[in-house]
C-alpha cells in the first residue's frame, strides 16, 4: 500500500492541558488562504471527468451527503501545494495514477485534522509520523477497495491516517490510536461545526492501525472502541 508522509517543519511542543483548542482562530485562516489557491471545475455526476475516471455517485444518499457539483484539480503544476501540513496530492485516490486528478474536499475536514495535529502536538506527542492512507475515493474505486456505499470519502468529508509512535514508547501499536481518538473525541464534542464520525480500525496483513475520521454533521462511533452509552 502507497503511504503518503508530510514533514512538519519547525516544530514546537507545550505541555499543556488536553482542553486547549484555543487556535482555531488561527488555523482556520491559514486553511482559507491554502484552499483559495485550489482550481475547481464544475462535474456534472460522470463516469469520467477529462478522461480521470470517477464512477457515478449513488442515488437517495443519506441527508448530510451531497453529491459534488465541483471537483478539485489536481496536476503536475499543484500536486505539491500546501493543504494542512500535507500535500494536495496526498488527498487524491490511488488510481488512476494519472494527471490531472480530480478530488472533493472539504475545507472543514482540514480544520479538523490540523486541530488534531496541534493539540496532540502542544501536549508533547509525537506527530511527525502521521500519513494519509486514504483520502478522498470516487464511486468507482470506492467499490474497488470495499468501502461503504455511502461512504464520507466519496464526499471529501473523510480521511484514514496512520499515526505512527504518538506516545513515542518505540512502537506503533493500537495504544497510539486511542490517544488521537481521544483527542479526535474532544473536538467533536466542543467544536459542533466540525463534529463527525471516527473509528479505530486495527492492524491486519494488509495495513497497521488506522484512524478513520470524518466531518459528517453529527457524531458517531463504531467498532470495538466505541463506547457503549
Amino acid at each position: 500500500m502507497k503511504r503518503r508522509k508530510f514533514a512538519i517543519f519547525s516544530s514546537l511542543f507545550f505541555l499543556l492541558n488536553i482542553g486547549s483548542l484555543d487556535n482555531s482562530k488561527k488555523i482556520e485562516e491559514m486553511i482559507d488562504k491554502q484552499f483559495s489557491k485550489l482550481k475547481y471545475v464544475k462535474y456534472n455526476n460522470t463516469k469520467y471527468l477529462n478522461g480521470y475516471k470517477l464512477g457515478k455517485y449513488p442515488k437517495n444518499s443519506p441527508w448530510y451527503l451531497k453529491t459534488p457539483s465541483f471537483l478539485i484539480e489536481v496536476n503536475k503544476e499543484n500536486r505539491n501545494l500546501k493543504i494542512g501540513r500535507f500535500k494536495l496530492d496526498d488527498f487524491t485516490q490511488h488510481l488512476p495514477k494519472r494527471y490531472p486528478k480530480y478530488l472533493a474536499l472539504e475545507k472543514k475536514l482540514i480544520i479538523k485534522l490540523e486541530m488534531l495535529i496541534e493539540d496532540l502536538e502542544r501536549n508533547g506527542f509525537n506527530v511527525n509520523e502521521f500519513e494519509i492512507m486514504s483520502g478522498f475515493r470516487g464511486p468507482w474505486y470506492n467499490k474497488k477497495v470495499g468501502g461503504a456505499k455511502y461512504s464520507t470519502h466519496m464526499y471529501g468529508l473523510a480521511v484514514d491516517i496512520l499515526v505512527g509512535d504518538v506516545n513515542r514508547d518505540g512502537k506503533k501499536d493500537i495504544e497510539d490510536a486511542k490517544i488521537v481518538y481521544k483527542f479526535l473525541d474532544k473536538i467533536d464534542k466542543t467544536k459542533k461545526e466540525l463534529v463527525g464520525g471516527a473509528a479505530i480500525y486495527e492492524e491486519t496483513k494488509f495495513h497497521e492501525e488506522f484512524i478513520h475520521m470524518d466531518v459528517r454533521g453529527y457524531y458517531a462511533r463504531w467498532g470495538k472502541f466505541a463506547k457503549k452509552d
